[in-house]
């Protein structure tokens, strides 16, 4: 099953934390100097609104994704897409690999930018 979940930017001022009392981490990643929060409103886990919290060094900034579902069962993994910086990012959980793919120790999914993709911790 694939579909995609529209999802809303949340209003917040610039130096305020994406993880306000009434949000929560979903899933979190860090490709150096990127670090990625995926978030979503407290209780409502993945079918509420969600966003991406995005870091670089001291820069914060805050978009709104989408999400998706790939694959079944143990293997089902999500996706958040978006856009920054004029590109195009998604985000991956881990799913099941294909056993000719090594992934690194401590890889906790991918981030694709257009057509490269990157293993993030």
């Amino acid at each position: 099953m694939n579909f995609k979940i529209p999802t809303f930017i949340f209003a917040i001022a610039f130096s305020v934390s994406a993880n306000a009392s009434n949000e929560e981490l979903l899933f979190e990643c860090s490709l150096p100097p990127l670090k990625l929060g995926i978030y979503a409103e407290e209780g409502g886990g993945y079918y509420s609104d969600k966003q991406v919290k995005i870091e670089k060094y001291s820069d914060i900034e805050i978009v709104k994704t989408y999400m998706d579902f790939q694959g079944s069962g143990d293997c089902r993994y999500s996706i958040w897409s978006f856009e920054f910086n004029e590109s195009s990012y998604s985000v991956e959980s881990m799913g099941c690999n294909h056993p000719s793919i090594v992934v690194p120790e401590n890889a906790k999914g991918m981030i694709r930018v257009h057509d490269q993709e990157f293993w993030c911790y």
